[in-house]
């Protein structure tokens, strides 16, 4: 019976706690009530004071702009994020081919000298049997343009005579020819 009598009083302080709670949520509700009564009569007197007439502001909210517009601007801008990551792609692959250019034309450079002086001395020799591109003994890297003329002589030795190197002018490195 104890029990019963326990759960009795606490029934009965939680109800009058919630008659409290419920009391001062009316108050409140009053209050806010109030409030908006206050604010709404504020609002009708700045209308009449600034257009001369009461405005229907859900109807202005369905003029205003269009929830399709919203929509349209809400796709572009993902659209433009979307290009944009394209654009930070792209831009990445341009600058990896940048670099790859760059240290290939060092390495050219490096090479540049000897490739200078090869591609220089690259002669076509037609030839009735090998036709081919060959790299003119005159023209080698050590070798001065002195030599030459003993690499004629040895020519004229094997049959060839020197008619068949007049056509050809020997080059320097420098890229000047002399006859």
């Amino acid at each position: 019976m104890q029990e019963l009598a326990l759960e009795k009083r606490e029934l009965r302080r939680t109800q009058h706690d919630l008659k409290k709670q419920h009391v001062q949520l009316m108050r409140d509700k009053a209050s806010k009530e109030q409030q908006l009564a206050e604010l709404d009569a504020r609002a009708y007197d700045v209308q009449i004071l600034k257009f001369g007439q009461v405005i229907n502001l859900g109807l202005l909210d369905k003029v205003g702009p269009a929830q399709g517009a919203d929509d349209l601007r809400t796709a572009l801008r993902a659209q433009e994020a979307e290009f944009a990551g394209d654009v930070r792609e792209w831009d990445r692959k341009i600058a990896a081919r940048t670099e790859e250019l760059a240290a290939l034309t060092q390495v050219r450079a490096r090479l540049g000298g000897r490739a200078a002086v090869a591609t220089a001395g690259l002669a076509l020799r037609s030839d009735a049997q090998h036709p081919s591109l060959q790299i003119d003994p005159c023209l080698g890297e050590h070798d001065p343009p002195k030599r030459c003329g003993a690499a004629d002589a040895a020519s004229e030795d094997a049959g060839e005579g020197r008619a068949s190197h007049a056509h050809r002018a020997v080059q320097r490195p420098g890229g000047h020819a002399e006859a």
